[in-house]
């Protein structure tokens, strides 16, 4: 399914960020310089088998929307997930059973940890996350309800892991960012990608549409994922500076978070009554048209039964509005003969999206 370009764009933006990671933190490892090595500096060193696996990842979220048919386009995007996969998964095999299969240092022997028990080794949450991006890439394109669960699952597992992890980092709780210590960043940039490979389903597709709720999401979600992460790490910055003491700046906090859900509140329910002033408009325009149209108005719902009955309806087919309504509209305006043939082409094209 083709995507919006939009959507195209962003996925297009994040791969190869993703991919850039992964490109400089190997180069790092080539050369020797350690300041590259980290996905930000004062963070851990990045393994090498890690900095590879975004690489991966990036190429192929950059080739499933790519729009080229080439022989190596169709190999990346075949096989670039399962080889993703199998590192992680050998990886995990390595933990789970104690082993060492020669995968840790793939491309680069990481010196200074040769006297550890796995050198080299990515952490485990590191491989189930690249284990949950390869499953989902794996997942085949057709918009099914069971291949859209499954992806979406993939996903929200992965990015909620990352982003508690990047929680983690922020308000110094390494019990947060210990089991995902040098790639979370990189993680909620992949895992965001991924669901914009498929914009038309899950959240993304929710904040994407073009209605009311779309808008109001984009609106919305912003204020409401950043500013408390901000107030809560400014809080502790104060804490830490002694400008306040614990107390005070947790009601601070507080009284700063009840601000911006009240406002929140508030432009929902001016949201909501501009729509709602609308709909109301557009109740009275419409029975304005249908009560003074010339033709006959029936509107009926998918299994027929009668929603609506203009008064030229009521003229032509001798039924009061309120007789009508509820009722079949087959009963009311075809001959008893055709009912039946009627209703059976209907059942069909409920079925099967067509009849004959």
């Amino acid at each position: 399914m083709r995507q919006p370009e939009s959507a195209t764009h962003l996925v297009r933006a994040l791969s190869l960020l993703v991919a850039a990671l992964g490109v400089i933190v190997l180069v790092g490892w080539a050369t020797g310089i350690a300041s590259i090595k980290s996905v930000l500096p004062g963070l851990s060193t990045m393994k090498a088998n890690t900095a590879l696996c975004f690489f991966l990842a990036g190429g192929v979220l950059w080739l499933t929307v790519s729009q080229r048919r080439d022989i190596a386009a169709r190999i990346g995007r075949r096989w670039g997930p399962v080889v993703l996969g199998a590192i992680a998964a050998m990886t995990l095999i390595e933990y789970a059973l104690d082993l060492n299969l020669g995968i840790d240092q793939l491309l680069y022997i990481d010196a200074g940890s040769l006297s550890q028990a796995a050198p080299g080794r990515m952490s485990i949450i590191t491989a189930i996350e690249f284990l949950l991006m390869s499953l989902a890439l794996l997942i085949p394109q057709q918009r099914t309800p069971l291949n859209n669960r499954a992806f979406l699952t993939l996903c929200t597992i992965g990015f909620v892991a990352a982003v508690l992890a990047a929680v983690g980092y922020l308000y110094r709780l390494p019990a947060l960012y210990r089991p995902l210590p040098e790639s979370s960043i990189g993680f909620i940039a992949a895992f965001v990608c991924a669901f914009a490979t498929r914009a038309d389903i899950g959240w993304f597709g929710l904040v994407r549409s073009s209605g009311i709720a779309g808008a109001f999401g984009r609106q919305l979600l912003p204020t409401i994922i950043i500013v408390p992460l901000v107030l809560g790490w400014l809080t502790l910055v104060a804490e830490d500076a002694g400008w306040v003491d614990g107390r005070t700046g947790i009601a601070v906090f507080a009284i700063a978070n009840i601000l911006i859900l009240a406002a929140i509140i508030m432009r929902a329910v001016d949201v909501f009554h501009r729509l709602e002033n609308s709909l109301h408009q557009r109740e009275r325009v419409y029975e304005a048209v249908t009560a003074n149209a010339l033709d006959c108005f029936i509107l009926v719902n998918s299994d027929g039964e009668v929603l609506d009955w203009n008064p030229q309806a009521e003229r032509t087919f001798g039924w009061r509005g309120d007789e009508a309504v509820g009722r079949m509209a087959r009963d009311l305006i075809m001959p008893p003969e055709t009912r039946e043939g009627h209703a059976a082409a209907m059942a069909q094209f409920r079925r099967e999206g067509h009849y004959e």
